[in-house]
């Protein structure tokens, strides 16, 4: 089998089929899923093998060898984007809460680089998570609130297994924020372009 087609399997598995809410109308919807587009910036050096699914509007990218993001968005009302850390064993240095605040940081300095709209909600997520985290431990979920925003997040892992951190956004959409997706800005060409083409 492909690795395309084995990273394509472990995301439904991870993530099960993507889904539009049913309970409201396409009409009463605020995120489309024409609206949904990778998160990563293409040209980002912190991250390889970057693939964009559109179909099933999950993207994944590789942080080291030992360390895999997958992202996944879907909404109407809300707009879910769910981002999934898979850390193999040899890059578990520790069970310290730490480790996994090491790694939170790395998700999100490296996927919200530079963004103004991190900016806004980003240090006191940040904030929080480690307050949670120390409080909660591994294999424990926990979620809070942060103005717009609700966030669940679980650290899992039961040695020998892989761990994975489990961060999930929920943002409620106003419906005087809906505008046309703004193109983004040129950039250079990145020495790793990203594939469309399906994970």
């Amino acid at each position: 089998m492909r690795f395309q087609d084995l990273l394509l399997s472990a995301t439904l598995l991870l993530f099960g089929p993507p889904f539009f809410s049913t309970a409201y109308s396409q009409q009463e919807c605020r995120v489309h899923e024409t609206d949904l587009r990778p998160i990563i910036p293409s040209s980002s050096p912190r991250f390889y093998n970057h693939r964009w699914n559109d179909d099933i509007k999950v993207e994944t990218a590789q942080m080291d060898s030992y360390r895999t993001l997958v992202i996944s968005q879907d909404g109407c009302i809300r707009l879910h984007t769910t981002f999934n850390l898979i850390i193999q064993q040899p890059a578990i240095a520790s069970l310290d809460s730490w480790f996994w605040v090491q790694q939170m940081h790395d998700i999100f300095g490296a996927v919200y680089v530079d963004s103004p709209v991190y900016k806004t909600f980003g240090p006191e997520f940040e904030r929080t998570f480690i307050e949670k985290i120390a409080q909660m431990g591994i294999n424990r979920s926990f979620n809070f609130p942060l103005n717009t925003r609700n966030f669940v997040c679980e650290v899992t892992y039961n040695p020998p297994s892989d761990a994975r951190l489990r961060v999930e956004m929920v943002e409620y959409i106003f419906k005087e924020k809906i505008q046309a997706p703004t193109p983004p800005a040129p950039a250079a060409a990145p020495s790793k372009p990203m594939t469309t083409s399906g994970l």
